[in-house]
């Protein structure tokens, strides 16, 4: 009887501990978002020129 005693409080145990991994993952997860959340409107580079060297179109300085 003991055993499944043991057993039941180490499960409960081990159910608590994934919650709250769980909750803190979640918290972490929007947190970081949040703070990254790109801008609704895109950035305005100005002027863009042609760069022969590497074939792309960069900002005009």
């Amino acid at each position: 009887m003991p055993q499944l005693i043991a057993l039941a409080m180490a499960s409960a145990l081990a159910y608590t501990g994934y919650r709250w991994i769980s909750k803190y993952r979640k918290r972490k997860f929007r947190m970081t978002h949040a703070r990254n959340k790109e801008p609704d409107q895109p950035r305005d580079l100005g002027e863009l020129c042609w760069d022969e060297t590497d074939g792309v179109y960069r900002p005009r300085r």
